[in-house]
Order: structure tokens, then sequence, then C-alpha cells
């Protein structure tokens, strides 16, 4: 990366280490501003480069600061478990950029469709179907509805698949306390076809990180994954907010509300780290922090694909086999996410303003808005974002390996279009999947129209107390409170 970029220009490559790394707790802003660019706005690749490469766990570089980052850079992040593994995966990028390594050419397109399930009955018929037929001109592998099985999956990621690979299912969680173990270890597993859609999911239906052996080769592979927790686990709900979930964490003035605990900490998804940390692994791999929603693909009451909703994950894949680098296709995403907070910002606009009232109607938009805004934002890449698909050389001859058998789709299932909800998860919770959000609107109707009285609002309180020095826990009396409004009413 060095000799690409310096063959630009020497400003064109940097290492941020140690005192010019990333500080826990920094903004975005000031992260940038301290490294001599612009606190917001397009990049300028001679004050930082637009490829950025984050090193370590969420713990030290959080999940939200590479999501505001995302906006305007190429961002990937390398949370690898030894240095071996870090080591390893350099040189597979080199290999890759040498034309040293590659994968056959074309895409794969994996997802069950388990009877009774919701979530995958739209994905098999409104996500992966439409996307595949986008890619005209490319063979596609299309192991989608009875075809999804976990061997099937396996045989994608094998030596004699695809360079590139989307998956959509769901994405396993186990609760801390119902067991310990495979609360981190399965959490974004992928749910197979093999799981009938009854009872717990158990080790036979998941593909997990154990499942990736050690004579595996997944050597430039690029996969996309759509499902709850494919990429990470917050280690807060971002949507608790949503399914009523909420809990209070009490301070000595006022109890401000945060989502339950999903983890002690927030982690990157195992299977991904042991995809990408793999002597013959990966090369990127991009999945959703967090719970995914329909609404990513479908509107509500639509009984087809909407154009406009999977034009992002469209022209993601088509960028990719196109040639672009991960990190530069993944624009399309993020544009999407940009594009839904402006218009979130909006509609707050308007409210604060008293422009609009919040009745019914615009509660379930901000509702709605809401809800795509934090599922849009929470794509991310793990690897380097500058890696590209890598196929093989033809010259070089084939592996010996099995070859990959195509199969055709089986007719989708009959999924009832009255009115189909775009609320559905793709997560598997604790044994079942999670439900309906309920009462949305109002509940973010609520917690929005605190936020913006605090906005508009600064309380000012004067305590009293007769210890001296800053003891908190000493006995105190409210003397006084002043509250200013946002044009100067007190």
């Amino acid at each position: 990366r060095r000799a690409q970029a310096s063959a630009l220009r020497e400003t064109r490559f940097r290492e941020l280490w140690d005192d010019e790394g990333y500080r826990l707790g920094e903004s975005k802003g000031r992260f940038l501003v301290q490294r001599g660019a612009a606190e917001a706005g397009a990049p300028v690749p001679d004050e930082l480069p637009y490829y950025l490469l984050l090193i370590g766990p969420p713990t030290e570089i959080p999940f939200d600061f590479q999501y505001e980052l995302d906006v305007a850079y190429a961002v990937g992040r390398l949370d690898l478990p030894s240095s071996d593994a870090y080591a390893a995966y350099a040189q597979r990028v080199v290999a890759a950029e040498r034309g040293e390594i590659g994968r056959a050419p074309g895409a794969g397109f994996w997802g069950p469709a388990t009877q009774g399930d919701l979530a995958t009955q739209l994905s098999s018929r409104f996500l992966l179907p439409p996307l595949a037929d986008a890619l005209t001109g490319h063979p596609v592998a299309r192991l989608v509805g009875d075809a999804g099985s976990k061997a099937a999956l396996r045989r994608l990621m094998g030596p004699e698949g695809p360079a590139l690979l989307m998956t959509a299912s769901h994405g396993a969680y186990v609760p801390r306390a119902a067991d310990p173990a495979k609360h981190e270890a399965w959490a974004g597993a992928l749910v197979t076809g093999d799981w009938v859609g009854q009872g717990p999911v158990g080790p036979d239906a998941l593909l997990t990180a154990e499942d990736i052996a050690a004579d595996d080769d997944l050597a430039g592979l690029v996969s996309v994954h759509f499902a709850c927790f494919g990429a990470g686990t917050p280690r807060h709900d971002g949507f608790g907010l949503y399914r009523g979930k909420r809990v209070q964490r009490g301070q000595r003035d006022g109890v401000p509300q945060l989502p339950p605990e999903l983890a002690a900490q927030p982690f990157s998804a195992p299977l991904i780290r042991k995809m990408l940390g793999h002597p013959r692994g990966s090369l990127a791999a991009i999945g959703h922090v967090d719970v995914s929603f329909a609404s990513a693909f479908l509107r509500p009451g639509e009984q087809a694909s909407h154009a406009g909703q999977l034009e992002p994950y469209r022209s993601l894949l088509a960028a990719l086999m196109a040639g672009e680098r991960v990190g530069r296709a993944m624009d399309w995403m993020h544009e999407k996410a940009a594009d839904l907070a402006h218009g979130l910002a909006g509609q707050i606009h308007q409210v604060n303003e008293n422009l609009a009232s919040l009745d019914d109607p615009l509660r379930h938009t901000l509702a709605d808005q809401w809800l795509k805004t934090l599922d849009a934002r929470s794509y991310v890449v793990h690897g380097d974002p500058a890696v590209r698909l890598a196929h093989r050389d033809p010259a070089r001859g084939p592996r010996e390996s099995t070859p990959l058998t195509l199969v055709s789709p089986p007719p989708a299932r009959d999924t009832p279009t009255d009115e189909i909800p775009t609320d559905v998860e793709f997560g598997f919770f604790d044994g079942g999947v999670g439900g309906k959000l309920k009462a949305l609107g109002e509940r973010v109707a609520g917690w929005l129209g605190q936020q913006l009285d605090d906005l508009g609002n600064l309380e000012v309180k004067t305590w009293s107390s007769p210890a001296e020095g800053l003891d908190p826990d000493a006995p105190r009396r409210l003397r006084a409170m002043t509250r200013i409004g946002l044009y100067g009413d007190a």
C-alpha cells in the first residue's frame, strides 16, 4: 500500500500509531482536525488518506467512531487474534494485488427460506433474487430457498466458489445469562436452512467460527452478509427504544434512559474474525452491527421488491464486480445513510420550529426514518477497505477441488402480500425470532419530544451544602433553578 500510494505522492500514505492514533473517547471531528484534515466535508488525500484501516477491537476503537468516519472516508477494520494473523492477512492482500491468489469470476447468493419464518421468506424472495438478476453478464450461483443449506454455504465459501458472496439469513444471538460461552462464540453466526423453523437452533444448523477448519481455503473471498450482528455486537441494543426495552440507570439528578446491554462490551463477529484471520482467509467482509430489518429492502405494503430500496445493494455489488475497491463501493451504502439522516434532521427541525405538529402520521414518519437511519449506518467493512475482488488467473490452471455445482433457485414459497411488514428483524434471539416492533411511533415521539425540549432549553440548578470542599455524598439543598429558553426566555 505504501508503494501504491507513494507513487502518487508521499503524503498519500500515513501510519497513525501511539500518540498519533485514535484516542478512546475522541470524536470524529476532533480526530480529523488533530491529524490535519477538515472536521467535515470531502476528504483531501494529501491531508489524510481516503482509505483508512482501523486496527483493533471496538473496545479500543468504537463502532460509533467507525460509522461517523465512514460517511466521507473509506474505512475498514482489522480485529484479529494475533500478530501472526495480522501478518498472514497482510501477505494475502499483497498476493491478491499481485494476482498471485484469486477465485472464480462471478458472484454467489445464498439464503434459506425457512418454513414459518417471515424474515427469511422475505429475503429469499425480495432481496437475493432481484440482486442476482441485476448482475447480468456475470456468472451467478444461486443457492436460495430450499438450496440454502449449511453444506451449500460451505461450498460457496470454498476454493472453487466465486470471488463475491452475498448471504441473507438470521444472525444468532445468545444472551449472556443463557449461555456465557455461546454468547460471544455464536454471536452473528449464520442460521442456515438446516434449521426447520421450530425449536432452538443447534450447531448443525449454524455456521459459526468453529466451522472454519484449519484446512479450509477462503483466499480471495469478499463477502456481504445481511444478518443481525453479522459484523459485530454493540454493548447496548441500539433499537431497544423501539421494542420498549429501555431501562434506567440512576443518577443523582434525573435518570437518563439507556438501551439494555446486549454484551458486557462490544465485539466483532467471531465468524468474520475467523474468516479474515485464517491463514488462507478472506480479503474483506461487509456486515451489519446490531439488529437489521427488512425495511432495508422493502417498503410497507409493497408486493415486490422496490427498485429504490434495493439500489444501494445493487450498486454496491455492481461496483465490486466492476473491480471497484471495497471501501469505495461502500459509498453507495453510506450515501443512503447520510440521505436518511439529512431527511430525519429536516423533520426534527420542522417539529422544533413548530412548522409541523407531532400528530400520528408524523410520529410514524419519524419513527420509520429513525429506524432506517440507524439501520443503514450500521454496515461496516472488516478488512482492508482498499482490496477488490481477486479473480483467478486462468494461466495458473484450476485448483484441485471438486467443481462447484450451480443450483437454480426453487420456486418461491407463498408469502402473504396483502400487507408486508418491514419491521421484521433478521436476528435469532434465544430460541425465537424477534417480533414486530410495538408502539414504535409513540415511543420515538415521546423520546424525541423530550430530546427536542432538552435541546431548546437550558436548566441551571443551584445547590447549597454545609460541607466543606467537593463532597458528592454530603447533604445538600436545592436553592434555585433557572430555565432558559432557546430564544432567551427565562
